[in-house]
């Protein structure tokens, strides 16, 4: 919170300033697009709507007009960093209250939050103007239901465990569109715990899951979607949707690539991934960088050939290669933003390799170190 009021963002991303300006009716977004030659729909007006991060849209325009009709004067980009800052907190304070109940060590918990706070990425978008921290803070939230559901199969709570999941997963979607891509991993628990315990009832699950979910969609990317955009076919809508992929060229063909270019499509994915830990190309911090992937490998490995893997170990372990893949060879955007998604699963499989060692007193000073660097470098570099 210290850190998020008195040292924040204080030159934002160009997207930002895009939605920023169209939320307070400084400019219109489709007079932005013609800019880079795509001229979707005249109509498209991101005044009121963004099709891909619509919650986020409602929930600041909405209290920018009521500060505005009570006399206050805040900037939109202001409302986002706070709503960042407030959410940053909830998603480190799961992140420990979670790790408390599955390792019982104040100190595992604690260096596992250190680790992820202290991350470039998490550093710069609790306190930026962007919206990754927000659907983030959602699936962390999942992935904890989840664990209480495994907990409570057969018992009266897990309708309401259910339910809390679907409505959890379903604003992460409508703060941001890629987080689809988590119904995945809840449809994989699913078959985890049934398999498990025939107590679960797959039906009902899935029942919930569908109807809280097709709800929310209807609302945010349907109802409100013809409402706000004048949609004149099945292809303007998901132009509109998909539309910073065609103002920005992001695509890689892989059909037309030779192998070489193939692996360095991959290979630059891999040191986005690593870049969005901690900025910077110096000696040492590629060392550092080195350290964290042979760690990030290792573990990757050793959790794959483990033959007794509990559901958490299984859950987190299809989180980080289902989102890998998805960001590698789905999403050819040259962004670190999305490896926002894939920060968490990511630092579980990392911290999953210390949990039965980090009592250990020369490990648990080599990580401190390891995490002091990392949050000199990024904090400096900010």
């Amino acid at each position: 919170l210290f850190l998020g009021l008195f040292f924040n963002i204080k030159i934002h991303q160009w997207e930002s300033y895009w939605y920023a300006s169209a939320l307070e009716g400084l400019s219109e977004a489709a007079d932005i697009h013609r800019l880079f030659g795509v001229d979707i729909n005249a109509q498209l007006d991101y005044n009121i709507y963004q099709p891909n991060h619509p919650l986020l849209h409602f929930i600041v325009y909405g209290i920018y007009k009521v500060t505005a009709a009570i006399g206050m004067e805040v900037r939109t980009l202001d409302i986002v960093q706070f709503l960042n800052i407030v959410f940053a907190m909830f998603f480190l304070g799961m992140t420990y209250t979670f790790f408390i109940k599955v390792s019982s060590s104040k100190i595992f918990s604690s260096l596992l939050v250190l680790f992820i706070s202290t991350t470039d990425l998490f550093w710069y978008y609790a306190m930026s103007g962007e919206v990754y921290l927000l659907p983030n803070t959602f699936l962390v939230l999942c992935f904890y239901l989840l664990m209480q559901l495994e907990q409570q199969v057969g018992h009266q709570n897990t309708r309401r465990i259910l339910i809390l999941l679907a409505i959890s997963f379903s604003l992460a979607v409508c703060f941001h569109l890629i987080s689809f891509v988590f119904i995945a991993i809840i449809l994989y628990a699913f078959y985890l715990l049934k398999k498990q315990s025939d107590t679960f009832l797959m039906r009902e699950a899935l029942s919930i899951l569908f109807v809280i979910g097709f709800l929310f969609a209807s609302i945010f990317y349907g109802i409100f979607f013809v409402l706000f955009i004048n949609v004149d076919s099945i292809q303007t809508y998901f132009d509109s949707i998909f539309v910073l992929h065609k103002v920005l060229g992001w695509e890689f063909t892989y059909q037309d690539s030779t192998f070489f270019e193939f692996l360095g499509h991959v290979g630059a994915k891999l040191h986005s991934l690593l870049h969005s830990l901690i900025r910077s190309n110096s000696f040492l911090i590629k060392l550092y960088k080195l350290i964290i992937l042979g760690t990030l490998s290792y573990s990757l490995i050793s959790l794959n050939k483990k033959k007794q893997k509990n559901v958490f170990q299984k859950i987190t372990f299809a989180w980080f290669i289902v989102m890998a893949f998805v960001l590698v060879f789905v999403i050819t955007a040259p962004s670190n933003d999305y490896w926002m998604f894939l920060l968490w699963p990511m630092s579980l499989l990392i911290f999953n390799l210390f949990e039965k060692k980090i009592m250990l007193k020369p490990l648990i000073v080599i990580i401190c170190i390891l995490i002091t660097f990392q949050a000199y470098v990024n904090f400096t570099y900010d």
